[in-house]
């Protein structure tokens, strides 16, 4: 039986991967109010080449802690995805519903994240 998953904490999530030889990095926003959830992505490749969507949605959490939640990316690419906190760390799964800009697509899978911090006014 798998362990329970962990509500996500509210804060600043990366990829685990950045720098490795496909040179894609995620980044990940949670804000929480109430029981709502807003995300905030950004994505790219380290040396800047094609296409690097940054992305918004919101979502809430299910029956067991895990974040599901819907998006649209600045290329009008739409998704639906989760993000949950288990033994084994934090996971980003990203699938695209609607496809406009098929250059974004390699960054829309499932990603290994890496706590950074609570989000701050800085």
């Amino acid at each position: 039986m798998p362990a329970p998953a962990v509500q996500p904490s509210a804060g600043r999530y990366t990829s685990a991967n950045s720098g490795h030889a496909d040179g894609r990095f995620t980044e990940v926003s949670i804000t929480q109010a109430g029981t709502q959830y807003s995300l905030d992505f950004g994505f790219g490749y380290l040396d800047g080449h094609g296409a690097a969507p940054d992305a918004s949605g919101t979502g809430s959490l299910d029956a067991h802690g895990v974040l599901d939640f819907q998006f649209e990316d600045s290329f009008s690419n739409k998704g639906r995805g989760t993000f949950r906190t288990d033994q084994n760390g934090h996971w980003l799964s990203i699938q695209i519903d609607q496809v406009e800009e098929p250059r974004c697509l390699p960054f829309y899978s499932k990603t290994r994240m890496v706590y950074q911090n609570r989000n701050s006014q800085d």
